[in-house]
C-alpha cells in the first residue's frame, strides 16, 4: 500500500499497476481465506452478543481494512449506489447481518410459540435495540440502514398487523404504558409507514374524543358570570392538554408529529359547536373571564406582599392555551379589553405592573406561536398600553385635585378617557338624572381644574358607568355599600 502511494505521487501512469496489484491481492490472498476469516469475526461478535468479556477491536480493524483496500476497478464487486464498498459488503456486511438475524431468531423462536404476544414483543424489542447499538460499533455507517431494513423484514413485517391490533387494545384499555412504549419503539422503525401513522391517528382520535366528552357543562341555572365554573373549565382544558402531552413524552418519546397532531385535535375541540354548547359561552370569552379573575382584586388572591407579578404568569398561561387554539383571536381581545376597562375604571385591578406584564406575556407568546398577525397584535398591545397610561395619568390628576380642593367632604376619583381605545368597552348612553347639587358642584370644579392644563377640551361625563361608595354611620356601627351612580342617586 505504501509503495502504491509513492508510485502515484511520482508516476501518474501507475494507475493500472495499482489496480492490478489490488486485484491480485483480492484474488490470490483475500478471497481464499475470506470465508474462514469472517467465520472467526462472527464468532467474536457472537461472544459480544452473549456479553462475554472479549476484546472485539480486531473486528473493527478488519472492517476498516476492507473498506480502505477496496478494488476500485473490479466491476464484478461494485454495489449500486455504494461506491467502492463491494468487498466490504460482500465479505463482511452480508455475513454480519445474516449472523444477527440467526442470533435473534434463535432467542425468539421458542418465545413465539410458548409465551404471549406481549412478552414476545418485549424481548424482541430489547434484542433489536441491542443489535442496533452493536451495529453502530461493528458496521460502516452506510451499513446501518441496510441492517435495520433486513431485521425489520425478518422479524416485524410479518407481525406488524398483530402488533398494531395490540396497540389499539392497549390504547383503549389504557392500562399498559410499558407495552405501548415498546410497541411504539418497534413501529418507529417503520418511519413514515402507514402503520405508524394509523397508530398516531388512533391515539389522537381517542384523545380528542376524551377531551370533548369530559368538557364541563355549565348548569342550566348557573349565572353566566359564575367564576367557579370559569375556573373549573379552564383548569380542565389545561390539565387535559398537559396530561396528553406528558403521555406523548412518556410513551412516544416526545414525537413532534404527535404533539402537533394533538394541538390540532385540541383546536378542533375548542372551536367545536359541541364545546360551545356545553360551556354555554364562547371559549374566547371564557379565556378572557379567566384572565379577569387572575388580574382582579379579591378574586383568586394570587399575589402576596409586594404584588409579585410572576405568581400570575402560570395562571395566564392556562387561559392562553385556549386562546392559541381558538380561531378568532380578535374576539378574545375584544372581550379582554372590555374586562380590562371594567378593572381599570372600578379600581379592581391588582396592579398596573401586573396588567402590563400580562399583556406583554400574551404578546410574546402569540408572536412565538405565530397564531396572530404581528401587526394586529402590536396594535392590540398598543391600545391596551394607552388605556393603562390614561388610567395612571388620571390617578395623578385625582391626587392633585384632592390637594387643590380639600374641603369637598368626600373623595372623588375621576378617570379621563381621552382616546378611542375605550370605545366599545362600555355603554355610554343612559337616562339623564338630576344629581345632588354637591356632586354637580364637584364635577364643575374638576372640569375647571382639568381645563387649567388642557385648554380647549370638553369633558363629557359618563354617568352610566360611574360608581359611588356610601358609608352610613349608626350609633354603634357603620354600614358601607357601593353601587352604580344611578342607584346611589335614587337611594340617596
Amino acid at each position: 500500500q505504501n509503495w502504491v502511494e509513492r508510485e502515484r505521487r511520482y508516476n501518474p501512469s501507475c494507475t493500472t499497476v495499482s489496480s492490478t496489484l489490488i486485484q491480485l491481492w483480492y484474488t490470490c490472498m483475500f478471497k481464499p481465506i475470506s470465508t474462514h476469516l469472517m467465520a472467526n469475526a462472527i464468532w467474536i461478535i457472537n461472544r459480544v452478543r452473549d456479553c462475554s468479556n472479549i476484546d472485539a477491536s480486531i473486528v473493527v480493524n478488519l472492517y476498516n481494512s476492507l473498506v480502505e483496500l477496496a478494488p476500485e476497478d473490479m466491476d464484478g464487486l461494485r454495489v449500486l449506489f455504494r461506491k467502492d464498498l463491494g468487498v466490504y459488503i460482500r465479505h463482511y456486511e452480508n455475513p454480519y447481518i445474516a449472523a444477527a438475524i440467526a442470533y435473534i431468531d434463535q432467542r425468539v423462536c421458542s418465545l413465539r410459540k410458548h409465551t404471549s404476544m406481549r412478552e414476545y414483543i418485549g424481548v424482541l424489542s430489547e434484542l433489536l435495540t441491542q443489535e442496533e447499538q452493536r451495529s453502530e460499533v461493528y458496521l460502516h455507517p452506510e451499513s446501518l440502514n441496510p441492517a435495520k431494513y433486513a431485521l425489520n423484514l425478518q422479524f416485524l413485517v410479518r407481525e406488524v398487523d398483530q402488533i398494531y391490533q395490540m396497540a389499539g387494545a392497549m390504547l383503549e384499555a389504557g392500562d399498559d404504558r410499558d407495552g405501548l412504549r415498546i410497541i411504539y419503539s418497534l413501529l418507529k422503525r417503520f418511519d413514515g409507514s402507514d402503520t405508524l401513522q394509523t397508530l398516531q391517528r388512533k391515539f389522537i382520535s381517542s384523545a380528542e374524543s376524551d377531551i370533548l366528552q369530559g368538557c364541563p357543562q355549565r348548569p342550566t341555572n348557573a349565572d353566566s358570570r359564575n367564576s367557579d365554573f370559569t375556573l373549573t373549565a379552564v383548569d380542565y382544558f389545561d390539565g387535559k392538554l398537559d396530561t396528553y402531552k406528558a403521555t406523548i413524552h412518556g410513551l412516544f418519546q416526545g414525537d413532534s408529529n404527535y404533539i402537533a397532531a394533538l394541538e390540532k385535535a385540541f383546536a378542533r375541540v375548542i372551536n367545536s359547536l359541541a364545546a360551545k354548547r356545553k360551556l354555554a359561552t364562547r371559549p374566547s370569552r371564557l379565556a378572557a373571564e379567566y384572565c379577569n379573575l387572575v388580574l382582579s382584586k379579591n378574586k383568586l388572591q394570587l399575589t402576596g406582599p409586594g404584588n409579585d407579578t410572576k405568581q400570575a404568569v402560570p395562571y395566564l398561561c392556562k387561559a392562553m392555551q385556549i386562546v392559541h387554539a381558538y380561531n378568532d383571536k380578535d374576539e378574545f381581545f375584544a372581550y379582554y379589553k372590555r374586562f380590562l376597562a371594567h378593572r381599570l375604571l372600578n379600581d379592581a385591578s391588582i396592579s398596573t405592573d401586573l396588567e402590563e406584564a400580562a399583556i406583554s406575556d400574551i404578546y410574546i407568546t402569540e408572536n412565538a406561536n405565530q397564531t396572530l398577525n404581528p401587526e394586529v397584535m402590536a396594535i392590540e398591545k398598543s391600545d391596551i398600553q394607552i388605556m393603562l397610561a390614561e388610567v395612571s395619568m388620571s390617578n395623578e390628576y385625582s391626587c392633585k385635585f384632592a390637594q387643590q380642593y380639600p374641603g369637598l367632604g368626600f373623595g372623588m376619583d375621576v378617570k379621563i378617557l381621552a382616546h378611542d381605545q375605550w370605545a366599545g368597552t362600555f355603554k355610554s348612553h343612559g337616562a339623564h338624572l338630576a344629581f345632588p347639587p354637591v356632586l354637580t358642584m364637584a364635577c364643575n370644579l374638576y372640569a375647571q381644574f382639568y381645563k387649567q392644563t388642557h385648554k380647549g377640551r370638553t369633558l363629557q361625563w359618563q354617568w352610566a358607568i360611574s360608581r359611588a361608595t356610601v358609608q352610613l354611620y349608626f350609633p354603634e356601627s357603620t354600614s358601607r355599600f357601593a353601587e352604580s351612580g344611578y342607584t346611589i342617586v335614587v337611594n340617596v
